[in-house]
Formats: C-alpha cells, structure tokens, sequence
C-alpha cells in the first residue's frame, strides 16, 4: 500500500493493517461459526504473503531509526507495573471474548440490563491468537506491547512525512513518554491502539490517493475496522468517503465506501444473528446519546460539554497543548 522503500520502513509502515485484519479474520470469523484451527491458519498464511511481498526488499543502515521507539517504551515500563497486574473490568471483559474466540468457551460477560456482550472483538481477536499459541486464558504481554509498539510506529512515520526521516521520531517519542501511555499503553484497553489505527489509516489513505481501486477498497475495509475496534468511530469510513465525493473524487469515494460497506454489513448480519437487531451492541450508547442530548436541553445535566472541555484541556500541559495547535497548523497549511 506504499512505495517500495527500505525493508524496515515497509514493516513498521505496515505493521498496524497487519494487525488490524488479524483481529478482523478472528472475531468476524469466529462469529459465523468458522473453527479457531482454520481463523489462525488463515492468519498464519496472510502473514506469509506479507512477508512474501516484501522479498526483494532490503534492510538498511537508515532503519536503525526504528529502533528508538521500542526501546523507550520497554524503558518506561519500568516505571509502571500496571501491564504485570491481572486484567480486571474492561480489560478482563476483552479477554474473556478472546477465549470465546477460540472455543475456550461460550459464555461472555453482560451488563448494563442486556443478556448479550456489546464490546468490540477487533483487540479481542488479535489477542486471542496469542492466547492460542501460549495456551494462557488471562495472561498476555505480547499483543498488547506489539499493538503500542505499532501505534507508535504509525505516529513516526506520519511524523517523517511531515518533516524528515532525521527527526520525525521525535513525535512518536512524545506520545510514549505521555503519563496515560506509560501507565496504560501495554494493557488489554483498547485506547492506544484505536489511536494508532486512525492514524495508520489516514496515513494510508493519503498514500493510496493516486493508486487503483484495490488500494482504495482496502482503506475502506481498515476504516470499518477502525469502527470495529472502538464503535464511536464507525462513520469514519462513511465520513472520509462524503469528503472525498465533496471534493470531486468521486471514484476514490466509491471505492473507499464499497470496502467500508463491505465489513460493515457482515457486521450488523453478525449482530441480527447473534442479538436479534442489526445495532444490538450499539443499542446502549444510542439510548445513552439520546439521554445525554435531552439532559442538555432540559439542562438537567451533571456532566455538561463545558465540563468535558474543562477536563480535558486539564490533562494536557499548556506546552504540550501548544506545540499540538502548532503542528495541526502546520498540516492544515501543508494540505
């Protein structure tokens, strides 16, 4: 989906799609009854053809630089044994789909007054391929260090296209050293990996702007599975696709939405089989939308936007905030 560069720059541009149709092929396959042996070996084989278009590639000295974000991440992990503790509440939530993924089991957590579970599958099934090969039901380490060490990949390859291969790091050492991925970033919690999945696939995107139509279909499939993985992020495929037709790309749109749809549908079938209405997962977080929207308007809120905004504007530095608005100028002058 890039030019042919160094070896190095190939895997770590890619590295986050890879993940993101390994946790696609676990949890929609496991949903339409096909067995774990054949899911892992459909993985198994997709990973053997990506390392296959890539053999006539070459590492070079310049990939050294990819090294300088795994190596912070596993130093500040030392600073936190957050990662080491047991998964409880959303993170243990995720790993009980990971066993049900891979026939451990057929129970799943419910709640919130519903007798099915509502979470999102895409971690889930990129977890449970780890938990297939170790054999563990709750612990695991590598999926959640591999899926961070890839959003940060994601970040410095954004970084390089927006300065130079010298410096472009640097962003993706920001991102690490922040408090919420030190503590947070190597668990089960789905935050940081959306993070990089959105990132990845803007970034595929503008790559794929002047390629075919397969290109453009296989961004459209990462964006729903960007939806997939944390649901408020759903219209992403369909938003992208309404700016591109704005914009007068009307073939880019058609492609990019006919592999969103694609996914999607086999989604919302998934979701009438399993719980009887098309938006069964999604059922909670409309109804909460609606209640949040007429606590607004009656103003019976206790939690208003104004509130939001305060806190989250509280959670950044003023430096930090500040060399964000600058680097958000800086794209919006470039484009």
């Amino acid at each position: 989906m890039s030019e042919h560069l160094s070896l190095g720059h190939q895997i770590t541009l890619q590295l986050m799609p890879l993940l993101m149709f390994f946790g696609l092929i676990m949890s929609l396959g496991a949903s339409f009854w096909l067995p774990p042996m054949l899911l892992i070996s459909m993985c198994i084989t997709l990973t053997i053809y990506w390392i296959y278009t890539m053999r006539n590639l070459r590492f070079e000295f310049k990939d050294i630089r990819f090294l300088i974000l795994p190596a912070v991440i596993f130093f500040t992990g030392f600073l936190t044994y957050y990662h080491l503790m047991p998964a409880f509440y959303d993170q243990a939530y995720h790993l009980q789909i990971s066993n049900r993924i891979i026939d451990r089991w057929n129970w799943e957590p419910t709640h919130q007054g519903m007798d099915y579970s509502f979470r999102p599958e895409i971690i889930s099934g990129i977890a449970a391929i780890e938990l297939w090969f170790t054999g563990e039901i709750s612990i695991i380490y590598l999926t959640p260090t591999l899926l961070l060490i890839s959003t940060a990949w994601s970040i410095q390859h954004v970084g390089e296209y927006f300065s130079n291969t010298k410096w472009g790091f640097i962003a993706g050492v920001v991102f690490c050293l922040l408090p919420v991925t030190i503590m947070y970033g190597r668990t089960m919690l789905l935050d940081v990996a959306v993070a990089g999945m959105i990132i990845s696939v803007f970034h595929h995107l503008h790559l794929s702007s002047n390629k075919n139509r397969y290109s453009l279909i296989m961004v459209g499939i990462l964006t729903a599975i960007v939806g997939l993985t944390k649901y408020p992020y759903l219209y992403l495929g369909v938003w992208i696709s309404i700016l591109y037709y704005l914009r007068k790309k009307t073939e880019e749109s058609k492609y990019i939405i006919l592999g969103y749809i694609f996914i999607i549908v086999l989604f919302l079938l998934k979701n009438q089989i399993y719980t009887g209405h098309i938006l069964g997962p999604l059922q909670s977080q409309i109804s909460g939308t609606f209640a949040s929207g007429n606590a607004i308007v009656t103003n019976s809120v206790t939690y208003s936007p104004r509130i939001f905004l305060i806190d989250f504007i509280n959670q950044w530095h003023v430096i930090l905030i500040c060399i964000a608005f600058y680097g958000c100028t800086l794209i919006a002058k470039r484009h």
